[in-house]
């Protein structure tokens, strides 16, 4: 495709680090075009593979990103802090939504701690003046790994509000973000960079 002109760049999507680096290393023994972006799921309660997993990966080759579902389905948007709406997507058994949710929620001792987190983290928006969505955004876009967030809308006025998330990104003090992680309790553990034999610095 990128020799024939139809295409400029490949990357790769929910990809391990073994499978992106035997990719590199299959690229440069044939001299071929290596990917340059990965796209994996990054939110606020799904952490592990972005800010984990492939750090070394980022480090080494400079990887780009283009994360999915930063609103983890609409949870992170406060229209969940309370109850589950009849009307919503989830309690009509959207599979791929509840999926997600059965992930997140999966006991009733963890859907308490997550919800009362969430409410929080509401309140947090409104002192900068802000929706919990547009935080939700900011939160991701926040880190260095992340080159930009592909989000889902239904209407033109959600895409509009979603993009203010932009301006809430430059309110994302380390205070604010620290605050936001102590609510969450979601941070991964930091790989080990081998060659310095110390952890990888934070992403944010």
């Amino acid at each position: 495709m990128i020799e024939k002109g139809l295409a400029f760049y490949w990357g790769t999507s929910e990809w391990s680090a073994e499978q992106i680096l035997a990719a590199m290393g299959t690229c440069d023994r044939l001299g071929l075009i290596k990917p340059i972006t990965e796209q994996p799921q990054y939110n606020m309660l799904i952490r592990d593979k972005l800010e984990s997993e492939l750090v070394p990966i980022f480090e080494e080759f400079k990887l780009g990103t283009t994360v999915w579902s930063p609103l983890a389905g609409g949870l992170l948007t406060s229209k969940y802090n309370d109850e589950i709406p009849k009307e919503c997507r989830i309690a009509n058994v959207e599979p791929r939504i509840k999926a997600i949710y059965d992930k997140l929620f999966f006991d009733e001792k963890v859907y308490e701690k997550r919800r009362t987190a969430l409410k929080e983290i509401g309140l947090i928006a409104k002192e900068l003046g802000c929706t919990q969505a547009q935080l939700s955004l900011a939160w991701v876009i926040a880190n260095k790994d992340v080159t930009c967030a592909l989000f889902g809308a239904s209407t033109l006025a959600q895409v509009d509000d979603n993009l203010k998330a932009v301006e809430v990104y430059r309110k994302l003090t380390p205070e604010v973000l620290e605050r936001i992680e102590k609510l969450l309790d979601t941070r991964p553990e930091r790989k080990m960079n081998w060659k310095s034999w110390q952890a990888f610095p934070p992403r944010r």
